[in-house]
């Protein structure tokens, strides 16, 4: 009985690590002193993001509702980039990969990196990426994502799962 007991928690901690992570920005700031905030989840397994929603904004108002993957940027695993229906472009870029171990990734950051966090009006060209003129976009200069903890109903199901099990090991004695 112990051994089905234990192969049952096991099944669920495996089962509660391999779904999707929900992600929230944390203390993302630009250059301009504008802000981001909002969040998304990652589901490793099939490296896809789902439930975006971020928001820039300003102190005069100026902002941008971000809910979708940019339709002709690839997302990966260290990069989100996300468009806004073909206005505006922000691309997310991590210094680590997500994974579903959660924790708190930070924003690349870094002065003229090629994939360094930024946000921009589309280009004439289409919304590939930023505009070209650099001097309307938006630099990140701090911020980080950071997993929200696994739910309480996880938990809770693994342990009516072990007292269950507890219980009938006692009627069984």
């Amino acid at each position: 009985m112990r051994q089905l007991i234990f192969a049952a928690l096991l099944f669920c901690s495996a089962a509660v690590g391999a779904a999707p992570v929900k992600w929230v920005l944390d203390g993302v700031t630009f250059a301009d002193g504008y802000s981001a905030e909002g969040s998304f989840t990652y589901d490793m397994a099939t490296s896809e993001y789902s439930e975006i929603s971020i928001t820039t904004y300003g102190v005069d108002g100026w902002g941008t509702h971000y809910d979708q993957i940019h339709p002709q940027q690839p997302a990966v695993t260290d990069t989100l980039p996300v468009n806004d229906g073909g206005t505006f472009f922000f691309g997310l870029s991590f210094v680590d990969s997500l994974t579903d171990d959660g924790g708190t990734v930070d924003l690349l950051t870094l002065q003229g990196h090629p994939f360094q966090t930024v946000e921009g009006p589309c280009g004439i060209n289409g919304c590939t990426g930023p505009d070209a003129d650099f001097a309307n976009n938006r630099y990140v200069t701090s911020g980080s994502v950071r997993a929200v903890p696994v739910p309480a109903a996880a938990w809770l199901f693994g342990s009516a799962l072990a007292g269950l099990g507890w219980i009938r090991r006692k009627q069984t004695v």
